[in-house]
């Protein structure tokens, strides 16, 4: 039976980490076998990834296809003390969830529609206008994982 990796974890992270890279990419990334990585994946096992080792894994990667594990894991950990998630129960940051998501796709939709002002081409002002609201769908998405840890 397969482990349960307990969220925003090392183990969880390689585990994500499988499925963007092969077992050749692994080897040319930090010159260690994809079986030595799932030891290192295994909560019970004496062995632990070397941050060095997740930078080059988290680099290769983002060049495969944009997604770095464990940096979102690192910046997840820094983070989550500074998000307070007392009073807010998992449903209702759900909602937020999709509110944010909206909000951001029409944002973005109305950015690029040919007429506004820039036509398609999105101008300053729209730009700085998506960020902020991809920030808040950010923020409500680090809620909802740390949520998920206190559970």
């Amino acid at each position: 039976m397969a482990k349960v990796r307990k969220v925003n974890s090392v183990e969880k992270s390689i585990q994500d980490l499988f499925k963007i890279l092969k077992d050749d990419d692994i080897k040319t990334a930090i010159n260690k076998s994809s079986s030595y990585l799932r030891k290192c994946g295994d909560q019970d096992s004496a062995h632990k990834l070397q941050f060095e080792d997740a930078i080059k894994l988290d680099l290769a990667c983002m060049k495969k296809n944009g997604l770095a594990p464990f940096y979102d894991l690192y910046k997840y950990q820094i983070d989550k003390d500074a998000i307070d998630t007392q009073n807010e129960e998992l449903s209702n940051l759900v909602n937020q969830m999709q509110i944010a998501l909206g909000s951001m796709t029409q944002e973005y939709l109305s950015a690029i529609d040919d007429k506004s002002r820039g036509g398609k081409k999105i101008t300053d002002d729209e730009k700085s206008k998506i960020s902020d609201k991809i920030l808040m769908t950010e923020n409500t998405l680090k809620k909802i994982k740390k949520s998920l840890d206190e559970n």
